[in-house]
């Protein structure tokens, strides 16, 4: 389950930030909640968590995605 959770821009700072790390703080704080929301999606419910990723993270997919492209336009 890679959803990723994003706020806008324009949000205030020190409220991202406090939501940020409520969602990084479920799985040592409430794990029974997390579990009950993964348990939604899969099966197996152990071992996950949220992490912090920056938009960089996702470069990878864009030069693939990009690769894509190219190819159908090639068509």
């Amino acid at each position: 389950m890679a959803q990723p959770i994003v706020i806008r821009d324009d949000v205030n700072k020190d409220f991202a930030t406090k939501i940020q790390d409520a969602y990084l703080a479920i799985n040592t704080e409430r794990p029974d909640i997390l579990k009950k929301f993964v348990k939604l999606f899969l099966k197996d419910t152990a071992k996950r968590s949220y992490v912090v990723v920056k938009d960089a993270d996702y470069d990878g997919l864009r030069k693939i995605a990009a690769g894509v492209k190219d190819l159908k336009d090639s068509q």
